[in-house]
């Protein structure tokens, strides 16, 4: 079992006491120096500093305890973003966010788009945009969704 597994298996008592989701876990080399990045969030896809820094504290102490890295590293654990990709499985989660859309073709004349989610069906997304000041819902099959993220509303 590499790093990696071997971390998720001892942290997940410790995600779920704090009632957060692993997003991902990644221990990798940059330069000289070793990174172990922890991305955490809530079921509602939101995290906030204090929590991060309550399970970065306690996932320190028990890879200390552990010894599962023999190297030196860096812990990071943080908030996978405010902008940040959506996994297919995760657009449930995701209804009545702000979200962006981006086709491999138009639909219904855009290849971008952005607005709040408000249906997951099994091979679509509807989602609601303003166009200049009037609400409209577009349907977006998945076989044309290139990309989909969480998007910050200005």
């Amino acid at each position: 079992m590499d790093i990696a597994n071997k971390v998720k298996t001892l942290i997940m008592q410790v995600l779920e006491e704090e009632k957060v989701n692993l997003f991902e876990l990644v221990y990798e080399k940059e330069g000289n120096e070793n990174y172990l990045r922890i991305f955490i969030e809530r079921d509602d896809l939101t995290m906030d500093l204090d929590t991060c820094v309550s399970v970065s504290e306690k996932v320190s102490m028990l890879l200390d305890e552990a010894d599962i890295i023999k190297d030196d590293y860096f812990l990071e654990v943080a908030s996978p973003g405010v902008e940040r990709p959506l996994k297919k499985e995760e657009y449930s989660k995701a209804i009545n966010k702000y979200i962006l859309i981006e086709t491999s073709e138009e639909v219904e004349g855009y290849q971008e788009l952005t607005g709040y989610l408000t249906e997951v069906s099994d091979n679509s997304l509807k989602i609601e945009i303003n166009l200049k000041g009037r609400l409209k819902v577009i349907e977006v099959p998945f076989d044309k969704i290139k990309l989909t993220r969480l998007s910050f509303k200005y």
